[in-house]
């Protein structure tokens, strides 16, 4: 697990999801584009939903976070791939 940093918010997502979004943010940063993301986080102890505008000046930061907590989340996967396939799709552009 991993903690996102974003204007002072702690999003705890899954390692994947969350080097997919630093990847994803890099990427449309570096195309000049934006774009909304949904992924799942842990948010109070309780299993949320994140969307997340990606648009410059943006500043993302990871974290690794002690096992304390299930290696995967609900919809995690599914939302990497998303990420991932948008990460793609401007690589073809």
């Amino acid at each position: 697990m991993k903690d996102l940093y974003f204007q002072g918010q702690r999003l705890l997502t899954t390692d994947r999801v969350a080097d997919a979004v630093l990847h994803y943010a890099q990427t449309l940063a570096a195309s000049g584009r934006t774009d909304v993301i949904e992924f799942p986080v842990i948010q109070d102890g309780a299993l949320s939903t994140c969307t997340l505008l990606l648009a410059q000046p943006l500043t993302l930061a990871t974290v690794t976070v002690p096992q304390a907590y299930p290696d995967s989340l609900a919809g995690a996967e599914a939302a990497a791939d998303a990420i991932w396939s948008r990460i793609d799709a401007l690589a073809e552009v």
